[in-house]
């Protein structure tokens, strides 16, 4: 009598340590692009822009958020890109480094270490447009994996149904293909120290996450 409890107990426990756990990976590569970004910056600042200095990134900045200026309005909020991105620098920059007393603190230092730590904030704030970017940009991955996952599964019943033969190999090979179409998506693109169009990026890894689902789904040997 008390298996089933125990099993719906158990069951529970998996779902809620699979979304921890999916949450604090997510966060664990958002950090990793943005100190990564920095690194990145603060070497380009010691061997390719050397005279430009912390105007890099503020320049990289203004190029991202009116890249956005003639954007479409978003389908979930129905607000311009432009305005969401640039409520989420405003509301970075206030939080994070005026109320915290950070750029009261950086604007005593002189010379190359203020110029270091303003290209700091500004690469802050280059990531908070890009992440709002990446997000408004997840319908464009939920598109492809949805069109991906039903082809496949159409693809499999008609060969189960003819007698074709299925293949685990293929399946696997295809499933280790569909998380880091997403996660080199945010991590490329979060990290860049030069502008690029998100659509350059985000594109052909949407293609890549719904041809893996394709694969995997058309090669999947259970029965659903």
């Amino acid at each position: 009598m008390a298996t089933a409890p125990t099993r719906t107990q158990t069951e529970q426990r998996g779902l809620v340590s699979f979304i921890i756990g999916s949450v604090l990976e997510i966060v664990a590569w958002l950090m990793i692009s943005l100190v990564f970004s920095v690194i990145l910056e603060w070497i380009g600042m010691a061997f390719w822009w050397k005279e430009e200095g912390a105007e890099h990134s503020l320049n990289l900045l203004r190029a991202e958020i009116s890249n956005l200026a003639h954007g479409a309005k978003a389908v979930l909020t129905g607000r311009p890109p432009s305005d969401i991105a640039a409520d989420a620098v405003d509301w970075t920059y206030e939080r994070v480094w005026e109320r915290t007393g950070a750029i009261e603190w950086f604007s005593r230092f002189g010379g190359v270490i203020r110029e270091y730590a303003f290209a700091l904030v500004n690469i802050t704030q280059v990531f908070v447009v890009r992440l709002t970017i990446l997000s408004l940009a997840m319908p464009v991955f939920l598109l492809a994996g949805v069109v991906g996952l039903a082809d496949g599964l159409v693809e499999r019943d008609i060969r189960r149904w003819g007698g074709g033969r299925e293949s685990g190999y293929v399946f696997h090979i295809a499933a280790r293909f569909i998380k880091p179409a997403i996660i080199w998506t945010w991590v490329l693109y979060l990290s860049s120290p030069v502008r690029i169009n998100p659509a350059l990026v985000i594109l052909p890894f949407a293609v890549l996450f719904g041809l893996a689902l394709r694969v995997s789904s058309a090669s999947f040997k259970k029965y659903l």
